[in-house]
């Protein structure tokens, strides 16, 4: 019983977890508490790690997307397209005459000055 006390008397346990301690070691096998130091903190909620880099990596996210949506948008106002018929087609805008009594000759003339016109005005729509 005496030799069971003395084992008992020599043994070390860890400061951080109470664990029994082999000899020669320097760091707990449990909790990796230094031997003969002192117990370490506890860990923090995100599993040990720092959280800041995680917020500035979403925020920088966030400044991408917004970036790369403003640099898509158009952000230029186009007039809308005038409806009817420009002035130099058919006499200011209205209501379109009648191209079944013409010939054509006439249709096509007509129809060229229009996309003449257009294309002097900058109207890709017409």
């Amino acid at each position: 019983m005496s030799q069971n006390t003395a084992s008992n008397a020599s043994k070390r346990f860890c400061t951080g977890c109470g664990v029994a301690l082999t000899p020669g070691v320097q760091f707990c096998s449990a909790c990796g508490t230094p031997i003969g130091g002192t117990a370490r903190a506890p860990a923090q909620t995100s599993g040990g790690q720092n959280p800041a880099p995680w917020i500035v990596a979403g925020v920088l996210t966030v400044i991408a997307v917004a970036a790369v949506i403003y640099a898509a948008t158009d952000r230029t106002e186009v007039p809308p397209p005038a409806v009817g018929l420009p002035a130099a087609a058919g006499g200011g805008l209205g209501q379109a005459p009648d191209i079944s009594n013409m010939t054509p000759r006439e249709q096509f003339t007509r129809l060229s000055d229009r996309v003449t016109s257009a294309s002097e005005n900058g109207d890709t729509a017409t």
